[in-house]
């Protein structure tokens, strides 16, 4: 028996114990999760010199409204002010039940004070991300696709956030050798030197207020770390006016992306080149800036919920291209219009439809993105 199966073994051994009778005396331990899985249409087509390339696909899509996952949350209360507390989470596909490990999306303890706020060690979420809620709709519409420090997780972070004082809340981590989980396209990927990320979220009300900033120096090829550090700030809003919800955002990017701009990863299985260079990704370097927006509405219609967002995101690509190769990469800004619509068929499951138009993805001319589905969301 392998290593990796043998610890496979002893968890599923293991998992019915922190469950057992005596280990809720003190403690309260919660098996949660979420399936979710629709029937989408999606298109990528792209143009480049006198080719043209297309990828099409009608199938099974995972995770639209919540990514598949099941884990484990426990707290413990070592006095009335002072609390254990952890998390295991693991993110499967519902295709056909991969994953890419048993708690690969969140694994991480902490301490909880009434005073002095929560300190979190292991994987989870920077800062940032949890303080920028605006996202109104997802897929395509969420605010990662164009905000590059939108969504990130980390290994190896030590996290602060403080006790929430008049309606604001500060938060802080900061991690060494580990990899970056993007939140769209959930791979694990961007192996980095040090990450670090500080955050402030404001709520009053119908009011929220959010600003974060974000840094993270890379590895090279040979494991090395990279000669530039790429940076991120985020500012946001979101506002209730009862008939409808709002979320405004406005950020910049140096020196490449955390996310991938617009999920656009190849077309299909082809990576276009132009004079020997990758054209998709090409911002992921030193020199590299972006500028971007974000406008997301949610209205609720009865018992449905209509949401529509644009995300608009332009920069320096073009340029970066022509002075490293000395040929001419037609660019644009990327723009993407999205909408969704939900209906709860219950307190915890949701059937919902949507659709999105992207065009210049990736901040490549003539690159576009469509996509369509059904689907249903069920939690637990």
């Amino acid at each position: 028996m392998s290593l990796a199966r043998l610890k496979q073994a002893v968890l599923l051994f293991t998992l019915p114990l922190l469950v057992s009778p005596p280990a809720l005396a003190n403690a309260a331990v919660t098996l949660y999760g979420a399936v979710d899985a629709n029937m989408q249409w999606s298109q990528r087509k792209y143009s480049l010199q006198d080719s043209t390339m297309k990828s099409t696909r009608l199938g099974l899509d995972d995770g639209y409204l919540k990514s598949n996952i099941w884990g484990f949350k426990g707290t413990e209360t070592i006095n009335p002010q002072l609390a254990v507390f952890f998390t295991l989470e693991n993110k499967f596909s519902l295709s056909d039940g991969s994953s890419k490990g048993v708690f690969s999306k969140k694994s991480f303890v902490g301490l909880q004070h009434e005073r002095w706020g929560t300190l979190s060690l292991g994987r989870q979420k920077s800062p940032s991300d949890e303080a920028l809620a605006v996202n109104m709709v997802r897929g395509l519409g969420k605010v990662s696709r164009a905000f590059g420090g939108a969504g990130v997780t980390a290994d190896n972070l030590i996290k602060y956030q403080s006790p929430r004082l008049g309606g604001l809340q500060l938060g802080l981590s900061h991690a060494r050798k580990g990899r970056v989980l993007h939140s769209d396209t959930h791979l694990l990927e961007t192996d980095f030197e040090h990450y670090s990320s500080i955050a402030a979220d404001y709520q009053h009300g119908p009011w929220q207020l959010s600003a974060s900033y974000d840094r993270k120096r890379g590895l090279d090829n040979k494991n090395r770390a990279k000669s530039f550090t790429l940076r991120g700030w985020v500012i946001g809003s979101v506002y209730d006016f009862k008939t409808f919800k709002i979320g405004l955002a406005y950020g910049r990017d140096n020196n490449g992306k955390f996310n991938t701009a617009g999920n656009i990863k190849n077309i299909g299985d082809i990576d276009p080149k132009l004079a020997g260079e990758k054209v998709i990704g090409f911002y992921d370097r030193a020199g590299f800036k972006s500028k971007n927006y974000y406008v997301g509405v949610s209205i609720p219609l009865q018992q449905w919920t209509w949401a529509l967002s644009w995300t608009h995101t332009s920069s320096n690509m073009g340029k970066l291209f022509f002075h490293e190769t000395g040929q001419t990469l037609p660019t644009g800004s990327q723009n993407i219009y999205a909408t969704q619509l939900t209906y709860p068929l219950s307190k915890r499951t949701t059937a919902y439809a949507y659709g999105a138009y992207g065009e210049n993805m990736a901040y490549l001319k003539n690159l576009t993105a469509k996509e369509f589905g059904v689907g249903l969301c069920h939690r637990f």
